[in-house]
């Protein structure tokens, strides 16, 4: 059983498309492993059975865990909107990874949302785009950006 955890979470994880969504992941099914291994206790390589209970009590109800991260939608973005680059970004040219790379962006940069399009913001100035990013690497400008 818990190899099909393992394998279920690599499977999963490995669909991510950002090293930051893949960290996310990999605390939510590396929480779900564990709690899962504190619940049935270790992986036995023999046939065993588990232990009898010969007290006659019913078992205890196990409480549901609580994943660490709690799963969110992608940020919304409306066109106008300014944002600021909260850290080093590569500003493609297309919304996806296989964008060609037409510069990079550094946190602190502000700039106008002209669309967004799933988990990618066009931005550009005045109107005119300029580029795609990832939408995790842009937060909505305060008023002093």
């Amino acid at each position: 059983m818990v190899r099909y955890f393992l394998i279920t979470g690599v499977v999963l994880v490995s669909s991510c498309n950002t090293i930051a969504g893949l960290g996310d992941d990999m605390a939510h099914y590396g929480s779900a492993l564990a709690n899962y291994a504190r619940q049935n206790g270790p992986a036995s390589s023999g046939t065993s059975s588990p232990p009898v209970d010969s007290s006659g009590s019913a078992p205890a109800a196990s409480a549901t865990p609580t994943p660490l991260v709690t799963p969110t939608g992608p940020p919304t973005f409306v066109a106008g909107d300014r944002v600021t680059l909260i850290k080093p970004a590569i500003l493609r040219d297309e919304p996806s990874l296989d964008g060609a790379i037409v510069g990079y962006g550094q946190p602190g940069d502000t700039y106008q949302v002209i669309a967004q399009q799933h988990d990618w913001v066009e931005i550009g100035a005045d109107q005119k785009p300029l580029a795609w990013v990832f939408d995790t690497f842009v937060t909505v400008a305060t008023a002093q950006d």
